[in-house]
C-alpha cells in the first residue's frame, strides 16, 4: 500500500456536472442572442462565463483525485493546503459545523504547517482555527466514502510498516 486515493462523492460529482450543463445551454444562448442583438459586452461575458463552466464540467467528469494518502502526508488541493506532512499530524476529528461534516486534522505546530504555504491560503486556513479547531479541514464531499471509514484508512495507513513518521 504506497498510497490512498479518495475522489469526490458521486452525488457531488453528478450536482457539478448538471450544473454546469445547464450552465453552458444557458451561456451558449446568451452568447447567441448576444450576437444576433451586436451585443459585444454579452457576447464576450458570456463566453467567459462559458469557458468556467466548460472547465468545471470537465474536471467533474475527469473525476481527478481530491485527497492522497501516501509516506509523506496527506495532500489536498481544498484551500491550497497542498501537502500536510505525518509529523505536523496530531490527530483527526469529525466536525460538523453546517450542513457538511468535515474532517479536522488537528495539528501540532501551526507556525511549521504555514511554512511554504501562500499568503491566501493561510488566511483561509487560519478562518477555520476560530470555528473548528484547525486551520486544516476537509469536507465530507471531498471523499467518496463516509469520513469514519476514512479516518480508519488513514490510521491504518498510517501505522503501517511502510509509513515511519
Amino acid at each position: 500500500m504506497t498510497q490512498i486515493i479518495f475522489r469526490k462523492n458521486n452525488i457531488q460529482k453528478t450536482n457539478t456536472i448538471l450544473l454546469s450543463l445547464i450552465t453552458v445551454i444557458i451561456l451558449c444562448g446568451l452568447i447567441l442572442y448576444g450576437i444576433k442583438d451586436s451585443s459585444l459586452l454579452l457576447i464576450i461575458s458570456s463566453s467567459l462565463f462559458l469557458v468556467i463552466a466548460i472547465y468545471q464540467l470537465f474536471k467533474a467528469i475527469i473525476n481527478a483525485p481530491t485527497v492522497i494518502i501516501n509516506e509523506d502526508g496527506i495532500n489536498s488541493k481544498v484551500n491550497g493546503m497542498g501537502l500536510i506532512r505525518w509529523d505536523l499530524i496530531e490527530r483527526f476529528e469529525i466536525k460538523k459545523p453546517a450542513k457538511t461534516p468535515m474532517l479536522v486534522i488537528i495539528i501540532n505546530d501551526e507556525k511549521k504547517l504555514f511554512e511554504g504555504i501562500n499568503k491566501l491560503s493561510t488566511l483561509i486556513m487560519k478562518s477555520n482555527i476560530k470555528k473548528l479547531g484547525s486551520p486544516v479541514v476537509i469536507p465530507e464531499s471531498e471523499f467518496n466514502e463516509p469520513l469514519e471509514i476514512v479516518i480508519d484508512k488513514i490510521e491504518v495507513f498510517r501505522n503501517s510498516s511502510i509509513h515511519i513518521i
